[in-house]
């Protein structure tokens, strides 16, 4: 039943992300597959077109609230954070559509001569992101001990189980 569903929600939203390439693009898609999950419901789809690709991402509404993440990722993006763009979302659907960033993680990329750069790099992305103010439209919660220990009891959950 659940495999059923989640296929169905894969089905819709790959129309959802057609439509939006339709409506305002002159992109045709090509490819639709899927990138990964996370640790949360939510799962993410590379929408291969014609200009390139986009990142499709399915959040059931409601098990995943994706405004705080589109309100924090505009505000990053606005300020120059090398974070995903923002292309297109309905909340209602829980769907949304970013750019795509690619595959490559930092850490097949240091090597002795590529380390330092690297690692300054960032750090001027984390002095940036330190930099910018909260969203206007959403409050960010405050970083304190409590929130701290609820994220530290994750550890057990997500790494060790």
């Amino acid at each position: 039943m659940e495999h059923c569903k989640q296929e169905s929600r894969r089905q819709a939203l790959y129309v959802w992300a057609v439509n939006y390439l339709t409506l305002h693009t002159n992109y045709q898609a090509q490819d639709f597959s899927i990138v990964s999950g996370d640790a949360s419901f939510r799962r993410y789809f590379r929408l291969h077109h014609t200009g390139g690709s986009y990142i499709a991402v399915d959040a059931p509404p409601d098990k995943e609230n994706s405004r705080p993440f589109v309100a924090i990722a505009q505000a990053l993006y606005a300020h120059g954070v090398h974070v995903p763009q923002v292309i297109s979302y309905d909340f209602e659907l829980g769907f949304m559509l970013l750019s795509d960033l690619g595959d490559t993680l930092l850490r097949p990329c240091l090597t002795d001569d590529s380390v330092n750069d690297l690692y300054q790099q960032a750090m001027r992305e984390l002095v940036t992101i330190q930099s910018c103010p909260s969203p206007v439209d959403y409050a960010l919660p405050p970083y304190d001990s409590t929130r701290l220990m609820t994220e530290m009891a994750l550890l057990k959950d997500w790494f060790i189980a």
